[in-house]
């Protein structure tokens, strides 16, 4: 049988429990879980998390030990995407938990709804994404971005915070 342990600072407050084989981790705004494959056997103890395995799985446990500790040193990091509305008209119309309300010029308003474990807020014409996930917080910027991509000659549409785009001139006759 072979051990490897991993030790827990439990600082921010996070709550972990272990449900159909799903390594549950519950933060102050975010919920996110880890698949537990059958071979290894999960363990709480008092300051830290008790990875069990038979020797066959020599392989599954060193992998799984490795995804673990990189999964619990990303909890703690935040990130952050802004998306900045440009030209007339483009701007936030309502955001609650759930949706966020875009009026994009269009004759009718865009809803999105909002993934569990995301915060967005926004100011006049700049939108914060931030959550502790990097492939949600991404995904969810370039959803929102595909609703109203940039203009090639005006440049209207939304941009990330910091994207350079080289505009084409327009032809004159």
């Amino acid at each position: 049988m072979l051990i490897k342990e991993i030790q827990l600072n439990n600082k921010d407050n996070l709550n972990f429990n272990i449900v159909l084989n799903k390594f549950y981790l519950e933060k102050k705004d975010v919920k996110t879980f880890l698949c537990v494959p059958q071979q290894i056997s999960v363990k709480f103890l008092a300051n830290s998390v008790q990875i069990t395995a038979a020797e066959k799985d020599f392989l599954l446990l060193n992998k799984f030990f490795i995804y673990l500790n990189s999964f619990l040193k990303e909890v703690n990091k935040v990130f952050v995407k802004k998306l900045v509305l440009k030209g007339l008209g483009l701007k936030v119309n309502e955001l609650t938990n759930t949706d966020l309300q875009l009026k994009l010029g269009f004759s009718h308003l865009v809803n999105i709804p909002i993934p569990q474990g995301l915060i967005v807020k926004f100011t006049k014409s700049i939108i914060t994404i931030q959550g502790c996930d990097l492939s949600a917080v991404g995904n969810f910027a370039s959803l929102i971005k595909k609703k109203k991509l940039p203009d090639a000659y005006k440049g209207k549409g939304l941009w990330y915070k910091n994207e350079k785009l080289t505009l084409k001139t327009v032809k004159k006759t």
